[in-house]
């Protein structure tokens, strides 16, 4: 236990920051309330999760189990659904258990999310990886590296496995002579010849150092008189083309990495959910300022405007964004749509000015949604379901997480 808690605390560049006069008996007491009677009060939930560290969740985690005598990510798990409950979940996870978690998912059952494996193999330290492998297989009684070669092939497993191993360079030297050396050497392996040699890029891009890549970039760059991404395009494809990728980008800058996957995670008809799910939790304390940042340079939009435009598009009539010099608040007619994007939105700082009190009343809106929500249902055929047995409708539309509308009559 101790290896994985000297992992909680990953960085100084995340958005969520400890809460002042933090009681986790209180916190224990308001999750309690949120969970009583009929359904669950999500705005209590979030008001308390997504504004606690990872080490505050901790000791709520120790409280709860102390004064109920039952696990609180079950009594969460059981209360909640969707993609509400996995960002809850996920957030309640120290952070290598919950990259082990998503491993694990990514290669559960048929077929595997290529995406996860790449997202997190490509962008871990040495030190997050051999965490990560310990706990992989403590938890799941089998070992990352069996459970990667299971449910991948090829020349993509190998770069897999060469990542999970945690063997990189991480020291800060540069030896000008092998960085020629190295871009001559992929250079011969790619441009110059006809085919590939996979493995000289796996040689060169998942062993040496980061401030030795970056000339060996340049240099690549020189004798190519290419940019080493257009080569990689040029050279390979799939999934292999994405690990290669992401690699170089990673090494370049992580920030810019995650702003472009959560951009194209939302951009386009529909949206990728098990992506923006992973990062907004992965990285809110470790580097999301930067990420942030780096969305706004590359985009033009605020993180936080890009969710809010992509909403609105899925529910265009039932949000009225309200602005009041650089304070942001949402105020939403429809119940339950915006719960987990709310919870987005705390974690990356942008609804926490809304007024106290707030969520609570947005959530008790009932007869409001009801109506809303009914009259979206009449208009858009592509998002009917048949509705549950005595239960409520349950409406999805692209772009957006699955919402419900309370009945009404």
């Amino acid at each position: 236990m101790v290896l994985f808690l000297t992992c909680v605390q990953i960085g100084n560049r995340g958005t969520v920051t400890e809460a002042a006069g933090f009681n986790p008996e209180a916190d224990v007491q308001k999750l309690r309330e949120a969970m009583k009677g009929a359904g669950t009060n999500e705005a209590a939930v979030i008001e308390v999760i997504a504004h606690r560290t990872n080490a505050q969740r901790q000791r709520i985690k120790e409280a709860y189990k102390q004064s109920v005598g039952k696990d609180l990510a079950d009594d969460l798990s059981s209360e909640l659904s969707g993609n509400f409950r996995s960002v809850v979940l996920g957030l309640l996870m120290l952070a290598p258990v919950y990259d082990a978690y998503e491993l694990r998912t990514a290669m559960k059952g048929a077929g595997t999310e290529e995406a996860c494996l790449i997202d997190i193999l490509a962008s871990r330290s040495n030190a997050e990886m051999r965490t990560i492998n310990a706990f992989y297989k403590k938890e799941y009684e089998k070992s990352l590296e069996d459970a990667v070669c299971g449910d991948t092939s090829g020349m993509f497993q190998r770069v897999l496995v060469s990542l999970l191993t945690a063997g990189r360079d991480e020291s800060d030297k540069v030896d000008e002579a092998q960085a020629v050396l190295d871009a001559k050497d992929i250079y011969e392996a790619g441009e110059a010849r006809w085919g590939t040699d996979e493995v000289k890029f796996l040689t060169v891009l998942c062993v040496r150092n980061r401030n030795h890549l970056m000339r060996v970039f340049e240099e690549y760059q020189k004798i190519s008189g290419r940019d080493i991404e257009d080569s990689i395009k040029r050279e390979m494809s799939g999934c292999l083309e994405d690990i290669f990728l992401a690699i170089v980008k990673c090494l370049r800058s992580k920030p810019a990495f995650f702003a472009e996957r959560l951009y194209k995670s939302m951009k386009g008809l529909g949206t990728t959910d098990s992506v923006l799910i992973r990062i907004m939790v992965a990285r809110a304390e470790i580097d999301m300022l930067d990420i942030k940042a780096q969305f706004l340079k590359m985009y033009g939009k605020t993180l936080y405007s890009f969710i809010k435009e992509m909403l609105d598009k899925c529910r265009k009539g039932l949000a009225d964004v309200i602005k009041k010099r650089d304070k942001v608040r949402i105020a939403v007619k429809s119940y339950k749509i915006l719960i987990p994007f709310s919870l987005f939105a705390s974690v990356i700082k942008s609804i926490e000015a809304a007024e106290p009190g707030y969520m609570a009343r947005l959530t008790s809106s009932r007869s409001d949604m009801a109506g809303s929500a009914s009259r979206l249902y009449s208009l858009r055929p592509w998002a009917r379901k048949p509705p549950l047995p005595n239960g409520p409708k349950r409406l999805t539309c692209p772009g957006a997480l699955t919402f419900q509308s309370g009945r009404t009559g």
